[in-house]
């Protein structure tokens, strides 16, 4: 059998040096390239994750800018309500771009990861990761208010665009910045969005706000959505566990038999030339280390950054003695 009949590794250690490379088993290669191509998998599944945290992280600090520019600038100068209304209306704006980027990427995991969970299926011959996958987000969807309105609420932006019209703060006389309660609101006009078609049928847990609101507040729904897809990406991790780990151990246990369990940075895995079935690639250390990372961190983020540990409620109809309450309104129509 000639060299071109049989599959080899080589890394660049050896191509610099000897121009030397190792032969290696059929079943090797094959299992190696399954185990680093699921791993490459479930590293782009956490990237995709990675993209809703950072867009929902983007929105809370939009809204923690907003509310602290509030904050800053209610006094009695003159010329204060006219500042404040101003950017309040660029926030508007902005809000409602913030808003429709953690729609789109939490559409876009949600599909894609059901598709991975599918191929993966296929792969390994096995029968319910997107079945389990789906039923946690049917789950998800149940159960909060928030994730039912969000989800309404992103079929309608896809035509409607923007959907804040009014943002709500309340400001304190005094100690500002030491409430335990999130006192600012970025509002969506409620009757509007009851009227749209399908809300009755979509809206399960309707009976959870007060029917005679005019207006709800986005950020609590925001929250309630978010850490909805937190648990649906905890459950992801838990129901490919398994799968993952020992992907892992495989591609660490092949390399680690042809050099000595040496640390390798990169290696090439070059196909036997004779079937056209076996395909080279390159084994990269860098994302096995990424995914391993990914999911040993925790998945929430931490509630220390800008009002995240500040309750927040879907309605702005609230009280507070020795305060001052500002309504900075875009009208849409």
């Amino acid at each position: 059998m000639s060299e071109l009949d049989m599959c080899h590794v080589q890394t660049m250690e050896e191509i610099l040096t000897t121009g030397k490379s190792q032969f290696m088993s059929d079943h090797y290669f094959i299992k190696a390239k399954k185990a680093y191509e699921l791993c490459l998998t479930f590293l782009w599944i956490e990237e995709k994750f990675n993209i809703i945290s950072e867009n929902y992280l983007e929105w809370e600090k939009e809204i923690f800018d907003i509310y602290n520019f509030i904050l800053e600038n209610t006094n009695d100068k003159q010329e204060s309500d006219q500042i404040i209304k101003t950017q309040g209306k660029k926030s508007i704006v902005m809000l409602n771009r913030r808003l429709a980027n953690i729609l789109g990427s939490i559409r876009m995991y949600r599909d894609q990861v059901s598709h991975d969970l599918s191929t993966i299926s296929k792969m390994l011959e096995l029968e319910n990761l997107e079945k389990d996958f789906k039923e946690e987000t049917n789950n998800q969807y149940d159960k909060s208010i928030g994730y039912q309105i969000m989800e309404f609420i992103r079929n309608y932006m896809q035509h409607q665009g923007m959907i804040i019209e009014k943002l709500t703060a309340i400001v304190p006389f005094f100690n500002r910045n030491q409430s335990t309660e999130f006192l600012f609101f970025a509002e969506v006009d409620y009757k509007r969005i009851k009227e749209i078609k399908g809300f009755k049928n979509k809206i399960k847990l309707i009976n959870e706000i007060d029917t005679n609101l005019e207006w709800i507040n986005v950020v609590e729904l925001v929250r309630q959505y978010f850490n909805g897809i937190i648990e649906l990406h905890s459950c992801y991790r838990k129901i490919t566990n398994t799968i993952f780990d020992e992907a892992i151990e495989n591609i660490r246990h092949i390399i680690g038999l042809h050099y000595n369990y040496n640390v390798i940075n990169q290696v090439a895995f070059l196909a036997k030339k004779c079937d056209n079935t076996y395909k080279d690639f390159l084994f990269q250390k860098c994302f096995i280390d990424d995914v391993v990372n990914y999911r040993q961190a925790d998945i929430a983020p931490s509630t220390n950054k800008y009002y995240l540990n500040r309750k927040s409620y879907i309605s702005s109809n609230r009280n507070l003695a020795n305060s001052i309450r500002l309504d900075i309104r875009y009208n849409m129509v």
